[in-house]
């Protein structure tokens, strides 16, 4: 499929998939990561700023980062921020791959909501069609897909674009794709 075609479709799906490419070393990326990864916390849930000074929470293993934005409050469809650091020997550039994806547990509760509410607008919409009378209900469940989706694509793009800007600063990087 055409690399346009799948950008255009990645801005409506809770998908982000970034490479940035900074000058910095592979140990001086490791080291801005660490200072602002704290270590994961099963159960929490912040209504004040108090306790943490790193802005993200996750870890690190060696190349490899899995991590989350902390926020006040919660949003279930916070992205999950997945890298890899690539040291390009030789070019004098580092580059950093980024995934950034929902949680599985939203992601598969939106599924099945979506697909319960498209299902039932579909089968609203074909006994309107099959009576020949339009009824104001079948507006409904497309109001509750559109809903469904718009909480999750605007939480998790919200966020997400605020990832991007602050892991551009971090790493003193452009964005190549």
């Amino acid at each position: 499929m055409n690399h346009h075609i799948l950008k255009t479709i990645r801005k409506f799906l809770p998908f982000e998939k970034i490479t940035y490419k900074t000058d910095l070393t592979e140990s001086a990326i490791s080291i801005r990561l660490d200072e602002m990864i704290e270590e994961e916390k099963m159960f929490t849930w912040k209504i004040f700023s108090i306790g943490t000074t790193k802005t993200y929470a996750g870890q690190r293993i060696g190349r490899n980062f899995i991590m989350r934005r902390i926020i006040l409050g919660r949003n279930s469809f916070l992205p999950r921020i997945y890298g890899t650091i690539q040291p390009m020997y030789g070019e004098g550039y580092t580059l950093i791959h980024i995934k950034m994806r929902l949680h599985p547990l939203p992601l598969v509760f939106m599924i099945v909501w979506l697909s319960i509410v498209g299902f039932a607008a579909l089968a609203f919409t074909a006994t309107s069609i099959i009576n020949l009378e339009f009824n104001p209900g079948v507006l409904i469940p497309y109001g509750m897909f559109l809903f469904g989706y718009l909480i999750t694509i605007v939480g998790f793009k919200f966020e997400s674009s605020r990832s991007k800007r602050e892991l551009k600063e971090i790493f003193e990087a452009e964005i190549l794709e």
